[in-house]
């Protein structure tokens, strides 16, 4: 992973972000919103957190998006101690989304899937989520064929045959989540993207300690310092 920090973060940044790095990350996800305040705390600790979410029954993509959002937002009022006014959320085109609170910028990545939404959030680091909950009843082996990596499809192959689809949904999510953490589209795998692919750090989380994730979801976490 390229540890390349903008110079006025300097060196006393570079070692927390190596200090985290270093750690459980099976700790770093906390349920919004009754975790908010450890949430809060593992936010100003280690510079970065996730927030999951279920919703009972909701499948609406918009209002997810929006409760998604305004949740991300109260979360950094509280975690910044800044008025949530005051702290403007951004997602254009060719950019991963990001926060302005007070002059900082702040990274941040957003997933759903089914009544499930989740927030990755760094202080200072391009960061990718994604969670994959909807069974895999589609004809996966093409998706991977034309969008994963040669070595992705060979290690889907190696699996047991009942294993694959979720070998399948654990690369998707990776894929996902390092696209987002660079910023860019889905495209069909090419070896210039996955040179860029490569320099984000991936995280699967399967299991969770702060409370259980159900058991049919697959989360990836990125880090990296793709443009």
């Amino acid at each position: 992973m390229n540890l390349f920090l903008p110079n006025q973060a300097g060196a006393v940044v570079q070692q927390r972000l190596l200090s985290h790095l270093n750690m459980k990350h099976g700790y770093c996800v906390f349920e919004f919103p009754n975790q908010i305040d450890a949430a809060c705390a593992f936010y100003r600790q280690h510079d970065f957190v996730v927030l999951f979410n279920q919703a009972e029954g909701n499948h609406d993509r918009t209002i997810s998006r929006t409760s998604l959002r305004a949740a991300v937002k109260q979360f950094l009022g509280l975690a910044c101690a800044v008025d949530k006014d005051k702290i403007q959320l951004h997602a254009e085109a060719g950019q991963a989304p990001y926060a302005q609170v007070d002059g900082e910028r702040i990274f941040l990545s957003f997933s759903h899937d089914q009544n499930y939404a989740v927030a990755a959030i760094h202080r200072y680091q391009n960061i990718g989520i994604d969670l994959l909950a909807t069974a895999i009843d589609f004809d996966w082996r093409e998706v991977a064929r034309l969008y994963l990596s040669p070595v992705d499809n060979q290690g889907i192959a190696n699996a047991p045959e009942e294993l694959q689809a979720k070998e399948f949904a654990a690369c998707w999510a990776i894929h996902e989540a390092r696209l987002k953490c660079c910023g860019l589209a889905l495209q069909e795998w090419s070896a210039e993207l996955d040179v860029q692919l490569n320099q984000c750090e991936v995280h699967v989380l399967h299991t969770h300690e702060n409370f259980a994730l159900p058991k049919n979801l697959v989360m990836a976490l990125t880090f990296g310092f793709c443009k």
